[in-house]
């Protein structure tokens, strides 16, 4: 019997470590933009748009998504605050405008964030909440970029640079529920070193 359940076991493990989808976007430009296109809200808008503000300079507005070409509001509020901060030398922010019925509304926290989307039921929305706590996408390897559909929301492989002056990426599951509420469980350091982590 023994024998029969430890091959089982092993091609279990293998097998649900295979349910994971590379996430793919396009890295060559700020894949914000393409993450917004999978956030589909429950309140139903007449226009909303991801804006990114500090980039080239802090008096830089830019509109990674939005809606339909017609803006229906006028997108000069520069908010030097945002859901999702990037950015050492220079601050990078990224918040949501909407408007519907003629007024408009500006989502400019975490908390904000969450009451725009209300359920989490996309793949998009999940791994922008993941970013939000702390957890990058590594672009180069599946390691630190893939992600499953759960019954409760998803899971994702995703990492975190450890130590500083070193260069080691550690992998995370990270699950993000319905809700948004995030857990995460550490993993292995799957690379050390500029050339192993950074190769293409």
């Amino acid at each position: 019997m023994i024998i029969f359940i430890i091959p089982f076991l092993i091609q279990f493990a293998c097998n649900s470590e295979h349910d994971f989808q590379k996430i793919n976007f396009n890295w060559s430009e700020d894949y914000l933009g393409e993450i917004a296109q999978g956030f589909d809200p429950e309140m139903k808008y007449d226009f909303w748009a991801l804006v990114r503000t500090g980039i080239p300079n802090e008096n830089s507005l830019k509109i990674m998504y939005q809606t339909n070409d017609d803006p229906l509001v006028e997108l000069d509020d520069l908010f030097q605050r945002g859901f999702y901060h990037q950015g050492h030398i220079s601050n990078v922010f990224y918040y949501i405008v909407t408007v519907k019925d003629g007024k408009d509304s500006y989502f400019t926290d975490t908390n904000s964030l969450l009451r725009f989307l209300g359920k989490v039921n996309t793949m998009e929305e999940a791994v922008m909440i993941a970013k939000i706590n702390g957890f990058g996408i590594d672009n180069g390897n599946p390691k630190g970029s893939s992600f499953r559909k759960t019954d409760n929301g998803f899971e994702f492989l995703l990492m975190k640079s450890e130590g500083p002056g070193l260069i080691e990426f550690r992998q995370y599951l990270v699950s993000v529920d319905k809700k948004g509420f995030v857990t995460s469980e550490k993993k292995e350091i799957y690379c050390s070193g500029y050339e192993d982590c950074y190769k293409q």
